[in-house]
C-alpha cells in the first residue's frame, strides 16, 4: 500500500495537489502502524522501505534519511500506548535431556535439545539466510563442563514473501545435539547450576518477532567414575 501511494506521488509531480494527496495518504498509513514499527521494525521492512521512497522525494543525494524520525505524529506521541509485541518464546517449546540420565567425570556425554515450533511459524536455522535475522544457537554452561560441538540439523527451504527471498529455517520438531565433556575434577552428586540457553527468532510469513533467549535450568547427576 505505502509503496503504491509513494509511486503515485512520484509519478504526479506536475499536479501538485494530486501528489500531495497521495503522499498524505501514504504517511497516514505509516502513522497508523507507527508504534508497532518502533517496537519491531524488522517486521515492517516493506513498509519502512516505502517510507524511504517517500522521504527521498524531498531529499538530495547528500542528505541522510532519518528513517525513524517523526514516525509517530506529534499529536499522538504523548498519548500513544506502549504496545506489547509477542515474544519469539511464545511460539516455541524447548526441552532437553541427557542420554543415559547420568554423566561421568572424564567422559563425554550427549544432550538432546528439542524445539517445537508452533504451526505456521518457523525459526531461523543455524546459518541465518539474512543478516538481519538471528540464527538459532544453543549453549550449555556449568561447572566442569566443556562443549565439544553442537550438532544442528539441516534447515528447510522456505520461500518468504516478507523477506522476498528463500530462507533456511526450522519448522515443527527440531532436535539439536550437544556433545559435551565432564572434567575429571567433577565430584559425584547433583550439579544444580547447569544452564542451557537457546537463542532463536520466530517468524511467520507476515512478520518476524524480536529474538528470544530461552533458559532452562538443567540439574545433572554426576556418577562416580
Amino acid at each position: 500500500m505505502v509503496h503504491c501511494l509513494s509511486d503515485f506521488a512520484r509519478l504526479t509531480p506536475g499536479t501538485q495537489y494530486a501528489s500531495d494527496i497521495w503522499e498524505k495518504r501514504a504517511f497516514e498509513t505509516i502513522h497508523a502502524f507507527a508504534e508497532r514499527i518502533l517496537a519491531t521494525p524488522q517486521a515492517y521492512t516493506h513498509m519502512l522501505h516505502g517510507r524511504l521512497k517517500l522521504m527521498a522525494l524531498h531529499l538530495t543525494s547528500n542528505d541522510n534519511l532519518p528513517l525513524f524520525q517523526n514516525l509517530v505524529p506529534p499529536d499522538r506521541a504523548s498519548s500513544a500506548p506502549a504496545l506489547k509485541t509477542p515474544s519469539s518464546a511464545h511460539y516455541v517449546k524447548v526441552s532437553a535431556e541427557i542420554d543415559g540420565g547420568r554423566i561421568i567425570p572424564g567422559r563425554t556425554f550427549l544432550m538432546r535439545v528439542r524445539i517445537h515450533v508452533a504451526e505456521n511459524w518457523h525459526i531461523q536455522a543455524r546459518a541465518a539466510s539474512a543478516a538481519v535475522l538471528a540464527p538459532t544457537t544453543v549453549t550449555l554452561k556449568g561447572p566442569d563442563v566443556d562443549i565439544h560441538r553442537v550438532q544442528y540439523p539441516e534447515g528447510k527451504l522456505f520461500d518468504s514473501t516478507l523477506a522476498e527471498e528463500t530462507l533456511t529455517v526450522f519448522e515443527g520438531e527440531t532436535e539439536i545435539l550437544v556433545h559435551a565433556f565432564l572434567r575429571r575434577s567433577a565430584l559425584p552428586g547433583e550439579i544444580e547450576d547447569m544452564r542451557l540457553m537457546v537463542r532463536l527468532q520466530a517468524c511467520s510469513d507476515r512478520l518476524c518477532l524480536e529474538p528470544a533467549d530461552i533458559r532452562l535450568e538443567m540439574p545433572m547427576v554426576v556418577a562416580a567414575s
